[in-house]
């Protein structure tokens, strides 16, 4: 995830980065709010997409897969997030 520190990397980055030197980040709510992203309502979205988006399924259910991933391990993901931002 290195890349998101490149000028042209992420576009929160350098605020981010500031925040966090003056620790004004705090991911606790995030935590919270993510963890009640559960499967039925992952599998709603998917369900929810048009049939005139068909083609763009495969992506939508690797997005989808990523959320899930994300949300099952969301410690590790704040963890990353605070080592890119040192």
């Amino acid at each position: 995830m290195q890349w998101l520190c490149q000028p042209n990397g992420h576009i929160f980055y350098r605020d981010l980065k500031l925040k966090q030197k003056e620790r004004l980040l705090n991911f606790e709510v995030l935590e919270g709010q993510w963890s009640v992203i559960s499967d039925p309502r992952l599998r709603k979205y998917r369900d929810a997409i048009p049939p005139e988006w068909a083609t763009a399924l495969p992506a939508i259910d690797e997005a989808l897969k990523q959320i899930g991933n994300a949300r099952d391990n969301f410690s590790g993901v704040i963890a990353e997030i605070n080592r890119i931002l040192k």
